[in-house]
This record gives C-alpha cells, sequence and structure tokens, in this order.
C-alpha cells in the first residue's frame, strides 16, 4: 500500500507567493548521492525505471573519493557527476539540484541508495500534488533488513522511525526525510 502527503510551506507576508508548476514526470528529476554502495544504488536506479511514469532525468552524485563507477552504471540512462572526495549527502543533493535547475526540472525528486518503490508510486505522487500550493511531498519510509544483527542501523532507524518525519501536534508532518521527499525547485531556490 502506498501513502503520501504533503507538508505546507509558510513564508513571511513580504514573501512573494509561489507559483508551483503541475507536477509531471516530464519535468522532474531524481537525484540520488551514493557513497560506496553501488549495489543499492542499482537497486534503486532499476525500481525507479519500472516506474510507469518515470521521471525524465536521473542524476546520480558519485560521492565516492575515487572516480570509478561500475560499468552497468554506464548503459542507464542517468547522469553520473564526480567530484573528488566525499563530502557527505547534502552537498551531493545541491550539486543534483544545480544541475536539474539547468537541465529544466520544476521539480526534483530525492532518494537514497537502497529505497525501493512501488510502480505506481509516482502516480500516487501526481495526486498528492493536485493542489496548486503543494510545494513538497514525502510518504513513510519502511526500511528493509534481514535481522538486526545484519543491519543493525537500518534496523534501529526503522524501529525508531528516524526515516520519517516528526509529526506536529495538528498530525501534519514538520519536515520531509530526504529518502523519500518530491520537492517543487521553485521552493528549493526560493528558501535556499
Amino acid at each position: 500500500m502506498s501513502y503520501a502527503w504533503s507538508l505546507p510551506l509558510a513564508f513571511a507576508e513580504h514573501t512573494t507567493p509561489i507559483r508551483v508548476p503541475r507536477f509531471r514526470c516530464s519535468n522532474t528529476g531524481v537525484v540520488i548521492p551514493t557513497f560506496q554502495d553501488w549495489e543499492a544504488l542499482r537497486e534503486t536506479l532499476e525500481g525507479i525505471l519500472c516506474c510507469r511514469p518515470r521521471p525524465r532525468l536521473l542524476v546520480v552524485i558519485d560521492d565516492n573519493s575515487e572516480d570509478y563507477a561500475p560499468t552497468w552504471l554506464g548503459r542507464m540512462p542517468v547522469i553520473r557527476i564526480w567530484y573528488p572526495g566525499n563530502r557527505g549527502p547534502s552537498f551531493a543533493r545541491n550539486v543534483g539540484v544545480r544541475r536539474l535547475r539547468r537541465q529544466g526540472a520544476e521539480w526534483v525528486y530525492f532518494t537514497d541508495t537502497g529505497c525501493l518503490r512501488a510502480p505506481w508510486f509516482f502516480d500516487t505522487i501526481a495526486s498528492a500534488t493536485s493542489a496548486r500550493q503543494c510545494v513538497a511531498v514525502a510518504g513513510p519510509v519502511v526500511g528493509e533488513s534481514r535481522s538486526i544483527e545484519l543491519d543493525p542501523i537500518n534496523s534501529y532507524m526503522t524501529t525508531e522511525g528516524i526515516l520519517n518525519p516528526p509529526m506536529g501536534t495538528d498530525g501534519q508532518p514538520q519536515s520531509v526525510v530526504t529518502a523519500n521527499a518530491l520537492v517543487s525547485m521553485r521552493a528549493v531556490m526560493s528558501v535556499g
């Protein structure tokens, strides 16, 4: 079963309202940072490529110290960006956003390696963004783990709910988790 919730974003009164474009996969790019987890990246990319519809642009940010990528990556319809040194996922996401902006993407879908989704995932997202004032959409993230011994971090993060945003007293999410979030490029540029 798929779920989606949107996070309303309030700007100061003096801020010019953001005119959010309608979400379509044809105006959407995906940013996936990767650090030493090529097989998990492969699973994530194959899952996105099976989605119908699927986003127009896939950008892999290679946050590894060495300029190496497996040969299978070169056969996939992705843009790979590498820079020297390991700078972390937030730096990598910002690099991806800049590239997608130059490519004309109006929406950015952030995901992480190892994240899987159902083939109808982007249809669900399209339904959640039907309101034109929606600037961000996220859904619950559940980590799969064979056992706590084999995958203690994933098990811990799933059990503790760290993979999902904190909820406010009104029952609404207070943030989005970048392992599974779609954000309007205009909103990203507005808040920097």
